[in-house]
């Protein structure tokens, strides 16, 4: 290694770069749409339907749910319906992914008082190659950042919840630093 050459590399390049590369690349279109189901003119209503679409298909390729298990009502109250009711940018959150105008994958977010929560996210299996976890994970890292700018309580990201030995999950295990709350001593630890 040339050591003359350390210190004149350029600095790597930031998360959003990085990011902004991927969508630039792909076609990739990410929009953030807050779940309001008393406007029927909102994005959320208007998407509604495609969104439960690729839920059912990803419920039943992937989970292997029957149709029975996936019919609207289920998905309404599964993902549509967010705990509180929005203020100052906080409430419940659908953020779409689409790759050439179609809408492939969704993140159910919830936007709290000090963090970005991970709820459940969703994709198109056709699109599977993609790596879709962890691709929105980096989207909704760098959400939370860009939030932190606007709100500067919110802190952390919520990767949601987290199974150990359960294979879909393991990829949550690569981002770091972490923390897991333990179980048994109901403390957070690294």
């Amino acid at each position: 290694m040339d050591v003359r050459a350390l210190g004149t590399q350029p600095d790597p390049p930031s998360l959003s770069d990085r990011l902004s590369r991927v969508i630039a690349n792909k076609r990739l279109e990410i929009k953030l749409v807050p779940i309001d189901r008393d406007d029927a003119q909102s994005d959320f209503n208007r998407t509604f339907s495609m969104s439960h679409k690729i839920f059912k298909k990803y419920q039943m390729a992937i989970h292997n749910d029957t149709p029975e298990e996936c019919r609207e009502h289920s998905f309404k109250r599964f993902l549509c319906q967010p705990p509180f009711s929005a203020e100052n940018e906080q409430g419940g959150y659908h953020q779409q992914y689409y790759i050439d105008g179609k809408l492939v994958a969704v993140g159910v977010l919830d936007l709290l008082p000090c963090c970005v929560s991970s709820v459940y996210f969703f994709y198109d299996p056709d699109y599977g190659a993609l790596s879709f976890g962890s691709l929105s994970a980096l989207f909704e890292i760098q959400l939370t950042q860009q939030l932190h700018t606007r709100h500067s309580n919110i802190e952390w990201y919520y990767m949601g919840f987290y199974i150990h030995t359960c294979p879909k999950m393991k990829y949550k295990s690569k981002f770091y630093p972490s923390y897991l709350l333990c179980p048994k001593q109901a403390h957070w630890c690294r």
